[in-house]
């Protein structure tokens, strides 16, 4: 594997594709909510407003296990 953990789960078009490698590789990918808390348009991650309904995609996914946010 090439990574441990994705740190950078911040949009749903990331979540699906991150879905369907962690179903070819048939286990779980480790991922971290990244939210911009911030607001800042350079910085990358979520809405505040969006990550509650982020998270819970995540956590409802076989495919994730959802260790916390960014």
């Amino acid at each position: 594997a090439l990574f441990s953990v994705v740190e950078a789960a911040d949009r749903p078009s990331l979540i699906d594709a991150l879905e369907r490698e962690a179903e070819r590789r048939g286990r779980p990918i480790q991922a971290l909510l990244q939210v911009n808390i911030a607001g800042e348009a350079r910085k990358a991650g979520c809405a505040p407003d969006d990550a509650p309904a982020l998270a819970a995609r995540l956590l409802a996914s076989p495919a994730f296990d959802l260790r916390g946010l960014m």
